[in-house]
């Protein structure tokens, strides 16, 4: 399971740290957005940006990919885990790509 957790980190990280063809490095923009103030309108048109700025040749949006990512990740759970423990898998609201691994 950790191994699968970790795959999609390191997708989602390459796709976010690749320098776009305008110049652009989401994980750039991620970052100096985290580095505001909370409430201050500047972090959330960062995010704003990610939900509508494609992937380069690509239909979909960062958003839309670790969406997508998530949602397989936690469907393939099913096959790590008994019925009980994936019943309070799913009620769980981890943020998968901020875990960390040692």
């Amino acid at each position: 399971m950790s191994k699968d957790l970790q795959e999609i980190q390191q997708e989602l990280f390459g796709l976010l740290s690749e320098e776009r063809d305008d110049g652009v490095v989401p994980m750039e923009m991620i970052a100096e957005a985290e580095s505001l103030k909370e409430g201050d309108p500047k972090k959330a048109q960062v995010f704003i940006k990610l939900f509508t700025l494609k992937i380069p040749g690509e239909e979909e949006t960062y958003m839309q990919r670790a969406v997508q990512l998530q949602t397989d990740f936690r469907k393939k759970t099913a096959d790590y885990l008994r019925p009980a423990q994936l019943e309070v898998w799913q009620d769980l609201e981890v943020d998968l790509f901020s875990v960390k691994f040692d």
